[in-house]
């Protein structure tokens, strides 16, 4: 199945963040944003660092190089949570300043 998909989970990261509440913090996610390669978004309400950098010990064709000692998230993942189901996983996508921008603006909220 990893096949199949390009190994689409073995080819970002991403980490819970706290929902920024204040200017200070909406800086903070600018910021983030600020950086090639990541992104923000929310799921389900929660807020999320999401970061496209591939895996160092995903080889050529998609498979890990070191599969029988690889880290135990990489274990725990299972084909029913599999990214080939759903290119969506987010409810809110935040790819730039301006996206993130936009989205406070339209929660009446200041960020400068």
């Amino acid at each position: 199945m990893c096949i199949e998909c390009g190994a689409k989970c073995c080819k970002y990261f991403s980490l819970e963040i706290d929902e920024p509440d204040c200017p200070d913090e909406y800086e903070d996610v600018r910021w983030y944003l600020c950086h090639e390669n990541t992104w923000v978004f929310i799921d389900e309400g929660k807020w999320y660092l999401y970061l496209n950098n591939k895996c160092r010990y995903l080889d050529k064709n998609n498979l890990c190089s070191i599969y029988d000692k690889r880290p135990l998230i990489c274990r725990k993942h299972n084909q029913k949570d599999c990214e080939i189901n759903s290119d969506i996983f987010y409810d809110v996508l935040f790819k730039n300043i301006d996206d993130f921008e936009k989205y406070l603006e339209l929660k009446g909220e200041k960020y400068w």
